[in-house]
């Protein structure tokens, strides 16, 4: 039986400050809440067989992965096509002007600073769910 099991990384420094990032070269660590939540999601998944564990490229999605899997030797895949879409110029910015614009911009538009829309990031994911491992992307 295949099972997918999906959570999402624990608290960022980016996200307890409200800010958006897009970059997964940005050192972007947990918080102290953010670990926790990761060690719970440890405890959580305890007893779940799990043959290999799927993460972005993202600091924070890997140190969340590296502390609910702690001495667990389950494989790792790093899929940057799961990233999250590119910030651009709202790169470590608050949250307000990214949300100001993507509400006020249809979702084809390309996000301002970088080359890729919400519609392209949301194709981008799509594709890397579908990955297999070992195989082409």
């Amino acid at each position: 039986m295949e099972r997918l099991i999906v959570a999402r990384h624990g608290e960022s420094d980016y996200s307890a400050r409200g800010l958006l990032n897009g970059d997964p070269s940005r050192r972007c660590l947990l918080t102290p809440t953010g670990r926790e939540q990761a060690r719970r999601l440890g405890e959580l998944l305890r007893a779940e067989r799990i043959d290999l564990c799927v993460t972005s490229a993202f600091e924070r999605t890997r140190e969340t992965a590296e502390i609910a899997l702690a001495r667990r030797a389950v494989p790792r895949l790093i899929v940057h096509e799961l990233n999250d879409h590119p910030a651009g110029k709202f790169e470590g910015k608050g949250m307000a002007e990214y949300l100001a614009w993507a509400h006020a911009s249809p979702s084809v538009a390309p996000i301002p600073g970088a080359a890729e829309s919400r519609m392209d990031s949301g194709r981008r994911v799509a594709c890397g769910t579908r990955r297999r491992p070992g195989g082409p992307g």
